[in-house]
């Protein structure tokens, strides 16, 4: 796992750097095949809590002032609206 990334994964390679590699993912063999090399899959053990990657992205990428609001935002929005009950006074 990556080190404090949270991910159960160690990297994520697009479609277009594979077929530049000429690596092929055969899920129905469950190996990956890099030129003459045949690697198994591994199995992902997800033992612990791990966040969204876009979470990770969206944290690193806002600036402060643009959390702050979103937290204004999601405080206002978890407020309780329900009509207050005065007879239990």
């Amino acid at each position: 796992m990556p080190e404090k990334g949270g991910l159960p994964y160690d990297m994520i390679i697009g479609r277009d750097l594979l077929k530049k590699l000429k690596m092929d993912v055969l899920y129905s063999d469950n190996i990956v095949q890099w030129d003459n090399l045949k690697l198994p899959m591994q199995e992902v053990n997800i033992t612990e809590k791990w966040i969204d990657f876009n979470a990770i992205i969206e944290d690193r990428a806002e600036s402060d002032s643009v959390k702050e609001q979103m937290n204004r935002l999601k405080r206002i929005l978890d407020a309780n609206y329900d009509k207050p009950d005065w007879t239990r006074r």
